[in-house]
């Protein structure tokens, strides 16, 4: 049986330590995607760079998509989305070490995000017999966005300045490790 709370600790923690990272500039260099320093054996940045933002707006756009996602999972299943959080971090961390090999330096909780609406979508369209043109049409919207992006090179909801730019590559990650999440959870649910 899964455990039930009430409030997201958890999706709290989560956007808590994000806003920690960038109001902390130490920590947020600690933290970083560096695949310099990750190759020199510094491999917990494959995750906590999920948790690093560039701009302010980075960081309240990523919050608030995870904040809303990951807080309607954690409503449905307790605190066990501690381990979706790991599961999509780790995804999002491998994708751009061996996939994107030109990125020195990453950050962002946006594939995470990805990830949280990905599953959510997939779990309500097994749950729903009736309401499931609302999840297909989140995936819809999101293979949207991802297209969108992959296609201009630009962010839909973040101004990217400084140098900054969007790596869709990360938000596919985080999609499909929150596919591969679900899968994993209702393989579980079934036994």
């Amino acid at each position: 049986m899964r455990s039930r709370s009430k409030f997201p600790w958890v999706t709290l923690a989560v956007i808590v330590l994000a806003v920690v990272a960038r109001t902390v500039p130490a920590l947020s260099r600690w933290l970083v995607f560096d695949r310099a320093a990750i190759i020199d054996g510094q491999w917990w940045r494959l995750v906590t760079g999920n948790w690093v933002h560039f701009s302010t707006d980075h960081l309240l756009a990523d919050t608030v998509a995870v904040g809303a996602a990951g807080s309607l999972i954690e409503r449905r299943e307790g605190t066990r989305p501690i381990w979706f959080y790991a599961a999509t971090a780790i995804g999002v961390g491998l994708a751009v070490l061996f996939l994107a090999p030109g990125i020195a330096a990453y950050g962002g909780l946006s594939g995470v995000a990805c990830g949280a609406f990905g599953y959510l979508a997939l779990d309500e369209i097994r749950r729903s017999r009736v309401r499931r043109w609302l999840p297909v049409l989140v995936l819809g919207l999101l293979v949207a966005k991802l297209g969108w992006e992959y296609g201009t090179g630009r962010a839909l909801f973040v101004n990217t300045h400084d140098g900054m730019m969007v790596l869709p590559l990360a938000h596919v990650a985080g999609l499909l490790s929150g596919f591969g999440y679900w899968a994993f959870d209702a393989r579980l649910a079934r036994q």
